[in-house]
């Protein structure tokens, strides 16, 4: 018998820089939405039954100006273009998401053996 997998009851919020949870599928997986082959955009989603043995959560945060190089109408997409081939050469390409186990993120460690996951 099918048994819906409630959403996630959790939020996360940081004020400094600001910092917002956005979602959180249970028995999801993220999917590549690139449409440049030198670049890595994601998405993360859940089918109805939500059965896979994997979860996605994202979070938001505002990026400034200053970030970007110049301040025209699309500066933010050159900024957001860079961001995406660097995210590409990250994971090795072929559409490859670079991941990183959560306990390292939080020590701060890198492991190259995460990106041949």
């Amino acid at each position: 018998r099918f048994h819906k997998i409630p959403v996630a009851d959790y939020k996360l919020a940081m004020k400094a820089p600001p910092v917002y949870s956005f979602c959180m599928c249970p028995g999801g997986q993220i999917v590549p939405t690139s449409i440049e082959e030198d670049e890595l955009c994601i998405n993360g989603m859940s089918f109805s039954r939500r059965q896979s043995q994997f979860a996605n959560a994202a979070l938001v945060t505002t990026i400034p100006i200053s970030s970007f190089d110049g301040e025209d109408a699309l500066a933010g997409l050159r900024w957001q273009k860079q961001i995406e081939r660097r995210a590409a050469k990250a994971g090795g390409g072929k559409l490859r998401a670079p991941v990183q186990r959560l306990t390292d993120f939080l020590e701060r460690k890198f492991n190259e053996d995460d990106l041949e996951l």
